[in-house]
């Protein structure tokens, strides 16, 4: 098998546990164990680095998705020389390379915790588009994929997962893809934000709440009314918020002093033990996380001001039909759109034949300041800090293609359905 790898690989740290507030995704199936003989990779988790690492999917798709965040964190992109492509980088966790399992060969994009500041958080998964299936699908897999939501679409998004924080019972509840498969369209505004939203304490607190979701959604917005760089589909928004009242106290005992583009000061990752190396990083020297004893809220816009740009003239259909010119820019994997995922590609991955580098900052074409020492996802590095009271973000790329001058009008149809259940919304 031919891989598509990092100009280096790292060593998976051996300290990990799984990651608890995964809802949906790759893998999260297999979760509870109910079987064992065809287990999946789960998403990992560093409590020390702050950071998650989801397993690299079989090709294409775990390809491209690898390509695509090499694209928008490469070095090039800080200095701003497209702006849409530099704003993406504050709608996504922050990417920090390709890691290996030494044992198995399998690889895991390393990305920033996008709820490490969260104490308690309420997660949603929400699959966004019309249609979640690429242009050029196969007949079996646009099958498989309109039978997994009915009314997808008109109404734009399907909720694939949810864990929300119930104070009156101490525990999480958990409503995964079948039951959010039977709500219909005239039963959105009931069904599927008060389940999420009541995790949050009524009050000052989930109003709050909704409008910093707003808030982001609505920057999300704007950047797909003028990016043509990308489609998504089958791209997730991740919804959370926070569900602790100590947490939330002490947000309002701070809001005086905090506007919406304060950030809060986050310690930062350690750099990571290359693969291949002889003298392992001791783990008991990673610098530790911090504690949760207080939260500060907001959201530090980019810097980066985006122009307006030329989009298709109307319509889901025909941007999609302009998919089928490729962009040079991505590689080859990522131009392959066999997408049927009934195929076995979740078999591990056997251990890539490369050469690895001896040092962290050998070829590398990732933004340096990304994985250095002082960088966390709040400094000028990124450029965008995120509120610990409540988080939009987009995740999965496993399908993001080139969108050759077209805007990506299937996932906005799903993301401002989104933004209007939440306009909508009625406070008890």
């Amino acid at each position: 098998m031919k891989f598509f790898m990092e100009p280096e690989l790292h060593l998976l740290p051996k300290d990990l546990s799984i990651y608890e507030h995964q809802v949906a995704g790759h893998g999260y199936s297999q979760r509870c164990e109910q079987n064992p003989v065809k287990t999946k990779p789960q998403l990992l988790h560093s409590h020390d680095e702050r950071c998650i690492y989801k397993p690299v999917q079989g090709a294409p798709k775990g390809d491209r998705e690898i390509q695509f965040y090499r694209e928008v964190f490469n070095e090039k992109v800080a200095t701003c020389r497209d702006p849409d492509l530099a704003e993406l980088r504050c709608l996504l966790p922050t990417f920090r390379g390709v890691h290996i399992d030494a044992a198995t060969g399998r690889r895991y994009l390393r990305l920033d915790d996008l709820l490490a500041d969260f104490v308690q958080p309420s997660v949603m998964d929400l699959k966004m588009g019309a249609q979640s299936y690429e242009p050029d699908a196969s007949e079996r897999k646009r099958s498989v994929e309109l039978a997994k939501y009915e009314h997808r679409a008109r109404v734009g998004f399907l909720v694939t997962g949810l864990r929300a924080w119930r104070q009156e019972r101490q525990s999480y509840e958990q409503l995964g893809k079948r039951h959010w498969a039977k709500v219909t369209p005239d039963r959105l505004q009931s069904d599927v934000m008060p389940p999420f939203l009541s995790s949050v304490p009524r009050g000052v607190h989930r109003r709050r709440a909704v409008r910093q979701l707003l808030n982001q959604l609505e920057r999300l917005q704007a950047w797909f009314e003028r990016q043509t760089l990308y489609h998504f589909y089958a791209s997730s928004v991740l919804l959370a918020v926070e569900s602790c009242p100590a947490a939330l106290d002490d947000v309002s005992s701070e809001a005086s002093s905090l506007d919406d583009s304060g950030s809060p000061e986050i310690p930062a990752s350690p750099q990571p033990q290359l693969y291949g190396e002889t003298n392992a990083t001791d783990p008991s020297a990673s610098p530790a996380a911090g504690n949760k004893d207080s939260c500060s809220s907001g959201i530090q816009e980019c810097e980066s001001a985006a122009g307006n740009k030329d989009s298709c003239s109307s319509g889901i259909q025909e941007s999609d039909g302009a998919a089928g010119n490729k962009d040079p820019q991505l590689s080859a994997h990522a131009q392959r759109h066999d997408i049927d995922e009934l195929s076995a590609d979740e078999a591990p991955e056997a251990p890539p034949k490369v050469q690895f580098a001896s040092s962290p900052q050998s070829q590398s074409s990732i933004d340096p300041s990304l994985n250095s020492e002082s960088t966390s996802r709040y400094s000028n590095a990124n450029n965008c800090g995120r509120a610990p009271i409540a988080l939009a973000a987009m995740i999965d790329f496993t399908h993001a293609v080139p969108g050759n001058g077209c805007l990506d009008n299937n996932y906005l149809v799903g993301l401002r359905s989104l933004i209007e259940l939440l306009r909508n919304y009625q406070f008890d």
